[in-house]
């Protein structure tokens, strides 16, 4: 890989007065255009990491750097780095192809490049018009 985009190093988030560890000495690299999914148990810490990764959540150790530069000192449109919650976000007035343009559409930058891939990747193709409910 070469230099990634987004590293965590030893990150850990800890709630409850710090008794309870959601994400424990925790080290990633993602590096331009890969995508990368969390799966696991419910409760192990998979939306704590991807709210920390995307610098929606502070880390109570450890360092990320976004580019080489500290997380938080980026505002969050300068980081161009998409994240889907693993509850509903999806908006009721778009078709699933909506859904998937918006942040291109929102952002003003041309569509995402590998929307196709994406799209094969998630076996989507037939449900592109269908409403999201």
């Amino acid at each position: 890989m070469s230099e990634p985009v987004l590293s965590a190093t030893r990150v850990e988030v800890r709630f409850d007065g710090g008794r309870v560890r959601a994400v424990d000495n925790v080290t990633l690299e993602v590096g331009r255009g890969e995508v990368v999914a969390l799966v696991g148990e419910s409760g192990c810490g998979k939306s704590t990491l991807g709210r920390l990764a995307v610098g929606l959540h502070k880390p109570t150790a450890g360092t990320r750097l976004w580019k080489g530069v500290d997380l938080d000192r980026l505002p969050a449109e300068r980081r161009r780095v998409g994240y889907v919650f693993q509850d509903a976000r999806l908006f009721p007035h778009l078709d699933v192809a909506g859904n998937l343009d918006y942040g291109a559409r929102r952002s003003r930058t041309a569509p995402v490049t590998r929307r196709d891939d994406v799209i094969e990747l998630l076996g989507l193709a037939s449900l592109l018009s269908r409403r999201v409910h």
